[in-house]
């Protein structure tokens, strides 16, 4: 068993790896739900949810192998709003949408994952 500064950064390299995969699908999932919300109504539909529930994931996803620790804070401060955002639609009553249950039952278990191992990449010594 090898211990020191290489096996540290495997460590951090296997996890920003898991970080970015889940990134990305954080990303699509949420992306999904927009653009299934533009498709029926392009005017109305919630711009802001891009910029703060999908591009700072695909952000994330690009600059885990890089900047792990970077992509760590970034899914830490947007996938910790994510999370808060869909505990409360969850317990404030789901709109019977396809969209909703996705990002409810999807989403929701994906930034919890993602929030876990960004502690553990933002942590790794």
């Amino acid at each position: 068993m090898t211990t020191g500064p290489a096996a540290a950064r495997s460590a951090v390299d296997r996890f920003a790896g898991i970080l970015g995969k889940l990134c990305v699908l954080i990303g699509v999932v949420s992306l999904v739900k927009y653009l299934g919300l533009a498709v029926e109504d392009f005017a109305n539909a919630p711009h802001f949810f891009l910029v703060f529930l999908v591009v700072p994931f695909f952000v994330a996803a690009a600059l885990a192998r890089r900047l792990p620790r970077i992509a760590a804070v970034i899914t830490i401060l947007f996938g910790g709003l994510y999370a808060y955002l869909m505990i409360m639609q969850l317990f404030g009553g789901i709109e019977p949408y396809w969209g909703d249950y996705l990002l409810v039952f999807v989403g929701l278990p994906l930034a919890l994952a993602a929030l876990v191992v960004s502690v553990r990449v933002l942590f790794r010594r």
